[in-house]
């Protein structure tokens, strides 16, 4: 009796990747940000910042381009990709350049053993590595 007043609409749903939802509310990757494990200890970068490492980077100089292999998370203000074993490097690019590696002051230790008055000193001067990222984008 009602067959004729009822409508069935099927409707499709579109997936829409994360990679495409990123694209679209990063507002042309200036929003754009990135956590990116450097020796196992995650480091969050945009464009243009500088990262402090508390180490030397070996094989290493001054102007060298550094490639981020892990990479766990990308996202913007609205939308965030979490990969537990890190993004596949196809999907995204990041440039860094090695800017300086210095030397921290010398911090000095010292050393005394129980129930013995003579001291020793340590001295450390530990090294610090500066990178820029200076690209950060979705390909």
């Amino acid at each position: 009796m009602f067959k004729r007043f009822i409508t069935t609409t099927t409707t499709t749903a579109t997936s829409v990747s994360p990679i495409n939802l990123l694209k679209y509310s990063s507002n042309g990757s200036r929003d754009l940000y990135a956590i990116a494990n450097i020796h196992n200890l995650p480091y969050l970068i945009r464009k243009g910042d500088l990262v402090y490492l508390p180490y030397k980077l070996k094989n290493v100089k001054v102007g060298d381009l550094i490639d981020f292999k892990k990479i766990t998370t990308i996202g913007s203000p609205n939308v965030t990709l979490n990969e537990k074993d890190g993004i596949n490097p196809n999907l995204l690019d990041i440039n860094a350049s090695c800017v300086e590696i210095t030397k921290e002051p010398i911090r000095v230790k010292i050393n005394k053993k129980q129930r013995c008055r003579r001291t020793t000193r340590i001295y450390d001067e530990p090294y610090q590595t500066v990178i820029r990222i200076n690209e950060l984008r979705l390909k």
